[in-house]
This record gives C-alpha cells, sequence and structure tokens, in this order.
C-alpha cells in the first residue's frame, strides 16, 4: 500500500465523493408592498433570519440608515 507521510493504512479513504456543486436553488421574490404584484428584486434584510423584498418602484428610501433612493426617484404618497 502507498501512504504519504505519517498517513496510515486506516486514514485513506478509497470511496469516492462527488465534486460537483449542488443543484442552484431559486427563490420566489415578490414585493412586499400591499397589493403590488411585482417582481422583489430588492432584498432588504430587517434581521438575520428575515429578508424584505420589494420592487424597483416600493424599495425602502433609506437603509440602515443610509440614502437607498435618489431624491427625484422619490414620489410623494408613497
Amino acid at each position: 500500500m502507498l501512504t504519504y507521510g505519517n498517513v496510515g493504512e486506516n486514514d485513506v479513504s478509497d470511496e469516492r465523493t462527488a465534486t460537483h456543486p449542488a443543484a442552484p436553488v431559486h427563490f420566489e421574490h415578490w414585493c412586499e408592498h400591499p397589493g403590488c404584484s411585482k417582481w422583489g428584486g430588492f432584498g432588504f434584510e430587517r434581521d438575520k433570519s428575515k429578508t424584505d423584498w420589494f420592487c424597483m418602484e416600493h424599495r425602502p428610501e433609506t437603509y440602515r440608515g443610509m440614502q437607498v433612493r435618489q431624491k427625484t426617484e422619490i414620489r410623494v404618497g408613497e
């Protein structure tokens, strides 16, 4: 048996393992603004376990104290 350094007979596995990554997972995120049915492509983390999703039109003006939208994008009544 061929050994490498201090590796013994019981330390080497002959089992083959998959070398390809797992299949990608697709999540559907719809805008969470009431009455909107557009795709929610903008995710804003509420906390470590929850992300809120919004479309371009309804994404928040600020996030974590920083301005997200330009003043020209902000519409009256949103």
